[in-house]
């Protein structure tokens, strides 16, 4: 196995596009602290413009420099370390336009935990689910609902509320799946059409807010005007109805 297969274990980096060469590793500063660098590129062959989606023909999508980006990953050793990944850059003849080789790779998930040290947000939660069975279940149960709902899929929300509760969901869990069964065809509702009452709740609370900054109004038309003047609204002009025109009209006459 080559050194760059080695490093690339040991960093648990995934994308084989991504190569490291000898001695890449080097020491530096970095915001005024030492750290350890990781020189690292990515390179591979494209067929298409993911721009235009213009197919590949000779010459027509060719290499154009590279591109320097810094990636923060775990602590190895005693600095801070940094893989300094250079992305090859591609040029497109059909659209005059350039892109970057793309990656998966991301460190920025890593935190440091006081009780389980740096590690991945994921590895932390499934480490917790293991201490208990019961949590472990309310959270699948919670995962699957909330799931359901932000990708609004209909029929994953109804199978997962017309399935048997678990004997160890909880009671505030079960009384939040109860509810979404009684509004459960409104919430069909809100999958389909984009109509919402946000625009109207986020007036609503610009409103509750202005009475809180100022400590309530004595005068209530005050507390109106001050309403009018923060969403820039003009007051009502009532305009003579046509009948009162033409009854003037004929009293003149």
């Amino acid at each position: 196995m080559s050194i760059s297969n080695d490093i690339r274990n040991m960093l648990d980096i995934q994308d084989k596009n991504i190569y490291i060469s000898e001695n890449a590793v080097t020491y530096g500063q970095h915001k005024g602290k030492d750290c350890k660098f990781i020189k690292a590129k990515l390179t591979y062959e494209v067929n298409e413009c993911p721009n235009c989606q213009a197919e590949k023909v000779g010459a027509s999508i060719y290499k154009n420099g590279t591109q320097l980006s810094r990636i923060t990953i775990p602590t190895m050793g005693v600095y801070p370390t940094y893989l300094l990944l250079k992305k090859q850059r591609f040029m497109c003849k059909h659209c005059d336009t350039s892109f970057t080789a793309q990656t998966n790779i991301s460190y920025t998930e890593y935190k440091y935990y006081g009780l389980f040290g740096q590690r991945l947000e994921s590895s932390v939660v499934q480490e917790i689910l293991d201490y208990s069975g019961e949590l472990r279940v309310n959270y699948d149960l919670y995962q699957d609902l909330l799931e359901a709902i932000d990708e609004k899929d209909y029929h994953a929300l109804e199978n997962a509320l017309s399935k048997q509760c678990p004997t160890d969901a909880s009671t505030y869990l079960r009384t939040s799946m109860k509810t979404l069964r009684k509004h459960l065809p409104y919430t069909k509702n809100s999958f389909q059409y984009t109509y919402n009452n946000s625009r109207i709740e986020g007036i609503n609370n610009k409103i509750k807010v202005l009475n809180r900054v100022a400590y309530g109004y004595r005068n209530f038309n005050h507390y109106k005007n001050r309403i009018r003047i923060h969403f820039k609204l003009k007051p009502l002009v009532k305009t003579p109805n046509t009948s009162d025109k033409n009854k003037s009209h004929s009293r003149a006459a």
